[in-house]
C-alpha cells in the first residue's frame, strides 16, 4: 500500500510543484496588466469584463492544468494498490463499478480545474484586480494588488487537494464496508499538534480496531452525528460508522481508515 500510505508525502510533492507554477502565473498576470495599462492605470471597459477569462488562460498557460491532470490520476494509483490488498478477484470488479468513487473523483477535479477553482481562485483574484481598476490605483499600488493575490490559489489547492486524496481512498474503503461489512480496520497516519482530539484517540488505540470499538467512539464523539462540542472538534455533521472512512476527522484529515476483510 505504498501509494495509499505515502498520501502525505504525495500531496506535499504536488504543493510544491504548485507552487512553483503558482510564482510562474504571478508573474504572467502581473505581466499581463503591465501590458494593458492605460495611461498607468488598470483599464475598465472590455478588459474588466474578459479578465476572468484571460485569468484562467494564464493559469493553463502556467501549468496548472497539467499539474491537477497528474494529481487526479492519484486515484488510479490508490484503487490499484487496494485491489493489490485485498485480491483482484475480490474488489476489482466492486472498484470499476463504484459510484461513489467517481463521483468524489469528477467532484474534486471540478473543485480544482472547473466551478470550485473559478470561483475560489479566479473570481477572487479578478475582484481585487477590479478594485485596483475602480479605485484608480497606480503602479506601485497594482504591484501591491498582484502580490496578495499570490496566496489565493496555494492556499485553496492545498485544502482542497488534500480532502481529495482521502476522499477518494475512503469511497473505496465505503464499497468495502458495504460489500463485506468487515469486522476492523486500521487507522493510519501520524499525529501532530493539531490533531484532532478522536484522532489522537484512535491512533493510540492502536490496529487493529474493530467496528464495535470504533462504533463507540464515534457514539462518544460524535453522538448521532452531532460533533461533541469538545470531543469531535473539527468532525463533520453527520460522520457514522458507515461513511468514517470518508469523512475520518474532519476537512483536511491526515489520517486514513482501511478496512480489514477476513481471509
Amino acid at each position: 500500500m505504498e501509494t495509499i500510505e505515502n498520501i502525505d508525502k504525495i500531496h506535499e510533492d504536488f504543493i510544491v510543484k504548485i507552487g512553483k507554477s503558482n510564482k510562474d502565473f504571478n508573474q504572467k498576470l502581473y505581466e499581463y496588466i503591465l501590458e494593458n495599462l492605460d495611461n498607468g492605470k488598470i483599464p475598465k471597459g472590455d478588459f474588466l469584463a474578459t479578465l476572468e477569462k484571460e485569468i484562467r488562460q494564464i493559469l493553463s498557460n502556467s501549468g496548472y492544468v497539467q499539474l491537477i491532470n497528474q494529481f487526479l490520476g492519484n486515484g488510479d494509483l490508490i484503487k490499484k494498490d487496494l485491489v493489490k490488498l485485498y485480491g483482484e478477484s475480490k474488489v476489482k470488479s466492486i472498484f470499476d463499478k463504484s459510484e461513489r468513487y467517481k463521483f468524489f473523483l469528477n467532484l474534486n477535479e471540478d473543485n480544482l480545474k472547473g466551478t470550485g477553482v473559478n470561483e475560489n481562485v479566479v473570481k477572487n483574484i479578478a475582484n481585487k484586480i477590479r478594485v485596483g481598476a475602480f479605485t484608480d490605483v497606480g503602479l506601485t499600488a497594482i504591484k501591491e494588488i498582484v502580490k496578495n493575490t499570490s496566496k489565493v490559489l496555494p492556499r485553496y489547492v492545498n485544502q482542497v487537494s488534500y480532502d481529495t486524496l482521502g476522499q477518494i481512498t475512503g469511497s473505496l474503503q465505503a464499497d468495502i464496508f458495504e460489500k463485506f461489512k468487515p469486522k476492523k480496520g486500521r487507522y493510519v497516519g501520524s499525529l501532530i499538534e493539531t490533531s484532532r482530539p478522536i484522532c489522537s484517540h484512535l491512533i493510540k488505540m492502536g490496529n487493529p480496531i474493530s467496528r464495535e470499538q470504533l462504533t463507540k467512539v464515534l457514539d462518544k464523539y460524535c453522538p448521532k452525528g452531532k460533533p461533541d462540542l469538545v470531543l469531535g472538534r473539527g468532525m463533520i455533521e453527520g460522520t457514522n460508522i458507515d461513511n468514517f472512512s470518508i469523512n475520518k476527522g474532519g476537512y483536511q484529515c491526515r489520517h486514513i481508515w482501511i478496512w480489514i476483510i477476513e481471509k
